[in-house]
């Protein structure tokens, strides 16, 4: 397990990002595109899916949702001065089963947790390690597309002549 976890999820999240811009139609006319992507800092329990661990304090926030589809992918870090096992254990019982990861690593050097809970292409993943003293946590969440909502939209044609 890696502690660089976090940061692979801030680069995961920047290369993700669909950046709304103008285009053009069939016949070359610049056509507005509507913005598809809302980006957040901003992070609740809501849109994790899970509470929050009580003792901890928000270190950061990142999302980014698609306006159109309704999918996203959230995350939050989370730092508090009670063990990684506390912490793991709190949210192990508050995920509930099944679990498609749940792991816990104790060596001489501290202790390490990855829990993973699916629901078809929703997901919610915890990592828990110590870093500084203090046990982070980092929750990412991916939300699937709303199943009423179609997944691409065909342009708007234009009134445009030829």
């Amino acid at each position: 397990m890696t502690r660089r976890w976090p940061v692979a999820i801030l680069v995961a999240l920047a290369l993700a990002l669909v950046l709304p811009g103008c285009g053009k139609d069939r016949k070359g006319h610049p056509t507005e595109r509507k913005p598809q992507v809302a980006l957040t800092t901003e992070i609740s329990e809501a849109d994790l899916g899970v509470a929050l661990y009580p003792n901890g304090h928000t270190a950061f926030d990142a999302g980014r949702e698609n306006t159109r589809t309704g999918s996203a992918f959230l995350s939050t870090t989370q730092d508090s001065n009670d063990s990684v096992e506390e912490v793991y254990a709190w949210y192990r019982e508050k995920l509930g089963r099944p679990l498609q990861t749940d792991v816990l690593i104790t060596d001489g050097r501290g202790a390490e947790a990855t829990l993973v809970k699916q629901d078809g292409a929703d997901s919610i993943e915890i990592s828990i390690f110590g870093v500084s003293g203090k046990t982070r946590t980092v929750i990412a969440r991916r939300r699937a597309p709303d199943a009423e909502q179609p997944k691409s939209t065909p342009e708007e044609p234009t009134n445009e002549p030829n």
